[in-house]
């Protein structure tokens, strides 16, 4: 199974913090474009479908919102991605884009993804019609397109994506980071000032905190 419940006090404090960042800019979007949320280490997709069913209730393809789900796990990305289509909500989960910033434990597992994608991508179901599979991030997809993300990780994972993450949220974007240890905190913290600005706790629950920032013009 996918990780993203909705019960463990780390995903309580992303789904609070979207709360509070999406409405303000589904109010002052006017624009055409769509706001690009991301949702990284998506898991299930949890984060990513609360903030897309924060707007209007319209067809994905109206929707003022779209939401972005990366994720390592092959049999989450596609669990997420169920998930997406039974809420009618406009969500779409891919794999990482391999980079050389990437250590070798993650390189492997990535590459063990993608391999498994591509034989999926390969095969036929009974009905002789192609199987729906996963696929790494689109490159235009890969930049700092994202106007908030949220990332429910582990403090570890968070301090080695902080360049990652950093490059796909736009100037003033916004970070939710959580699945961080109160006595972790100032090691995030730390982390990710070297790309966003304001960085601080913002909110600590049975011993997790969350970490909240804007991305440096």
């Amino acid at each position: 199974i996918a990780f993203g419940t909705g019960e463990h006090p780390t995903t309580r404090h992303c789904l609070r913090w979207i709360s509070n960042v999406i409405p303000p800019l589904l109010d002052s979007e006017k624009k055409e474009e769509k706001i690009n949320f991301l949702d990284y280490g998506a898991g299930s997709g949890v984060l990513g479908l609360a903030a897309c069913s924060l707007a209007s209730s319209s067809p994905p393809t109206e929707s003022p919102i779209r939401a972005i789900g990366v994720e390592i796990d092959l049999d989450a990305v596609n669990i997420a991605n169920e998930n997406a289509a039974a809420n009618n909500l406009p969500m779409y989960n891919y794999l990482p884009r391999p980079s050389d910033d990437d250590d070798p434990e993650t390189a492997s597992l990535l590459m063990k993804a993608l391999n498994r994608a591509q034989i999926n991508a390969e095969s036929k179901n009974k009905d002789n019609s192609e199987v729906k599979f996963a696929q790494a991030l689109p490159v235009e997809l890969n930049g700092p397109v994202y106007d908030a993300c949220a990332a429910n990780i582990l403090a570890g994972p968070l301090i080695g994506l902080r360049k990652t993450i950093a490059s796909m949220v736009k100037p003033g974007g916004k970070i939710g980071l959580s699945g961080i240890l109160a006595d972790q905190a100032n090691n995030v913290v730390e982390a990710y000032r070297e790309y966003f600005d304001d960085v601080k706790v913002d909110g600590e629950e049975e011993g997790w905190v969350l970490v909240t920032g804007t991305r440096k013009q």
